[in-house]
């Protein structure tokens, strides 16, 4: 945490020191006194605290295999709710002539939806080692 009107040790703080401006970024290699604090509304405040952040990686190659295997997937499905829509009397309705209606186009729905869900289920596991600290703190 940093208070108004504190002097501070920059050797003494984990980490490197900056100070950022509108036009510059300047690191803090020398002791400073903290003047004074604003929060995000310009109003001043006499302390702030400092959010620790640690940033992993992202194997993109892993994720862009995952993107083009769900691709296939849902291909597969698409093809398949298609032929059933071609077939009459099959799927969990009888075909009874109202454009399809009946037949395939309810199970493939489900199938649609399904594959919908595997899919953020596993884009989520994905990024989760990236994306999951941060929104648990």
């Amino acid at each position: 945490m940093f208070e108004t009107g504190t002097t501070y040790n920059p050797d003494a703080i984990n980490g490197t020191q900056y100070v950022v401006t509108d036009s510059n970024i300047i690191e803090l290699k020398t002791n400073f006194t903290v003047q004074n604090i604003t929060n995000a509304d310009g109003e001043n405040v006499q302390n702030v605290s400092v959010r620790n952040v640690e940033y992993d990686t992202v194997n993109t190659t892993e994720y862009n295999e995952l993107m083009e295997e769900l691709q296939l997937l849902r291909a597969e499905v698409e093809a398949r709710e298609q032929r059933m829509r071609n077939q009459s009397g099959v799927g969990w309705l009888p075909n009874i002539g109202l454009g399809g209606f009946g037949g395939g186009l309810l199970t493939g729905g489900v199938a649609g939806i399904v594959v919908a869900i595997i899919a953020v289920i596993a884009i989520l596991a994905l990024l989760y080692p990236v994306l999951g600290p941060a929104l648990i703190s």
